[in-house]
């Protein structure tokens, strides 16, 4: 299957993903009534929320750049726009992913190999997986200092740090070959499917591994300071999403809610973590030793939530696409 036949067939499946969401978003008004609470919203703080939220994914795209750009140069706008097409990846049924769509595209109107692309792009997760570790420890020693209770926040919180630690640790790992290739042989045995499009774990980190062995420390560090920077205003983007519903929660209770909901989006079968997301954090913003919301303001706030980081990225994301693959934007595609 063509590259261009794969993009066309995972852009058709966003729309099941995209009712997914509406009846989600549905769901969450309906059971939470907070219907009246969602049109009270402040709209220059949503715009604010929103703001962050796209700024952030820029950022993220410029991170990616700055690794690739020491193997295939391309302009910074070039990556934040393929970026933002690429978007609509991380909403699919099968979890293609932002990053795998992005080395689609990078090869197609950038004529950079798609495994150069991709393993730039996992690079820069490995950063952003370490800081969600050191996000996630932060608020598991906070929690045990104010109640040393084992509630169900220090569990979920013990989990996903445990898990993000170890994607982390695998990612750092794959810089030497022999490691590799042992993740790689188990990954294409558990992945069979892959092999139809011509994939290649094994391929794809032996890429990784030499890229991120000739990097120079410089380079490693100010990606990494942008890694943080992306996800920094992640953060922001949640805190002014409070402040849009009125919202009287302390700055911790904010940023504790924006680490576990940023560790369970990265939940592989669940595209973006919906679902699970929006259960864990009602159950943690009603919890008495936390937020102690009401299940209306609950529901406004998860709903807002879910508008600024999966619909608005999302629209901007549609409206990419159609520019690019109308030719509109100036880029030359693949002969």
């Amino acid at each position: 299957m063509k590259g261009s036949e794969f993009l066309k067939k995972v852009f058709v499946s966003v729309v099941f993903s995209v009712l997914a969401v509406a009846v989600v978003i549905f769901s969450v008004v309906n059971l939470t009534g907070s219907t009246q609470h969602l049109l009270s919203v402040d709209l220059s703080y949503f715009a604010l929320s929103s703001f962050c939220m796209l700024f952030s994914i820029a950022l993220w795209a410029v991170s990616w750049n700055h690794v690739m750009r020491a193997f295939a140069g391309t302009p910074y706008k070039n990556a934040v726009v393929l970026s933002f097409c690429a978007f609509y990846g991380s909403l699919t049924p099968m979890q293609i992913g932002t990053d795998a769509v992005r080395s689609f595209l990078s090869k197609k109107f950038l004529l950079i190999p798609a495994k150069k692309a991709f393993s730039a792009s996992l690079i820069t997760k490995m950063m952003k997986f370490f800081l969600l570790v050191i996000a996630a420890g932060f608020s598991i020693v906070v929690l045990e200092l104010k109640s040393p209770v084992f509630g169900q926040s220090f569990f979920t919180l013990i989990v996903g740090f445990s898990v993000i630690l170890f994607a982390a640790l695998v990612f750092y790992g794959l810089q030497w070959n022999s490691f590799g290739r042992r993740v790689a042989r188990l990954l294409d045995i558990a992945t069979p499917f892959l092999s139809r499009f011509g994939f290649s774990f094994k391929s794809l980190f032996l890429t990784y591994s030499t890229m991120y062995s000739e990097m120079v420390l410089n380079r490693k560090i100010i990606a990494f300071f942008l890694v943080f920077l992306s996800l920094l205003f992640e953060y922001l983007a949640v805190y002014f999403a409070f402040s849009a519903l009125f919202m009287e929660v302390s700055f911790f209770d904010i940023f504790l809610f924006a680490t576990i909901v940023n560790i369970l989006s990265r939940v592989p079968w669940l595209p973006q973590g919906i679902l699970l997301v929006e259960a864990t954090g009602y159950v943690f913003l009603t919890s008495p030793s936390f937020a102690a919301l009401e299940p209306v303001q609950v529901g406004s706030v998860i709903v807002l939530w879910d508008i600024v980081r999966l619909a608005v990225p999302l629209l901007v994301s549609l409206a990419f696409n159609v520019l690019l693959f109308g030719e509109k934007l100036g880029f030359q595609k693949e002969k």
